[in-house]
């Protein structure tokens, strides 16, 4: 399940540059209306998580954060000494796992996905102390995420909009004549 997952994050990033590479060639066309990109913005989004769906992956969740922290304890086990807090790296939850579990997160509309991860997330790794702590690892997503969205602009589907300036127009006054 951690390798699909892992995957369904993987096609959701190469999906959304594939988007954008069809938007840019849609916009240079000039045919209908301009093409948006499916995203989410506070809490609208372009998946929707059914409750069956959220229960499992709260469980899911739950299973991997518990396969973590065991790993953790066999690696302190292995280190023979108790390591600096937050010094361990993430044994079990991938990179490419992160940033799947972290879009499932931000998709669900309820919000309660994201607090379960990140609260997870910090327990075993911290905020900000180290790169693979809770901060960095958002960043590195949205990073992702500007990637996958900056590909129309690569293309060359992106215009510069500039403001032009108005002239300033005297105005017209009535004068009587006498």
């Amino acid at each position: 399940m951690k390798q699909n997952i892992a995957y369904r994050g993987q096609v959701y990033f190469e999906g959304t540059r594939r988007f954008c590479e069809l938007r840019s060639s849609v916009r240079k066309q000039g045919n209908g209306p301009d093409p948006l990109l499916p995203f989410w913005v506070d809490h609208q989004q372009f998946t929707r998580i059914d409750k069956e769906d959220l229960s499992f992956t709260h469980i899911f969740i739950g299973k991997i954060f518990k396969e973590e922290e065991d790993a953790i304890q066999e690696k302190i086990v292995e280190l023979g000494a108790v390591p600096e807090q937050f010094s361990i790296a993430p044994q079990t939850i991938s990179q490419e796992l992160f940033l799947a579990l972290y879009t499932i997160a931000a998709t669900d509309r309820r919000g309660t996905i994201m607090i379960q991860l990140r609260d997870s997330w910090i327990k075993f790794f911290g905020t900000n102390e180290r790169d693979h702590s809770w901060e960095n690892m958002v960043q590195l997503w949205n990073q992702q995420l500007m990637t996958a969205a900056a590909a129309s602009s690569k293309q060359g589907g992106k215009r510069k909009r500039t403001r032009r300036k108005r002239k300033k127009k005297r105005k017209k006054t009535r004068r009587k004549r006498s």
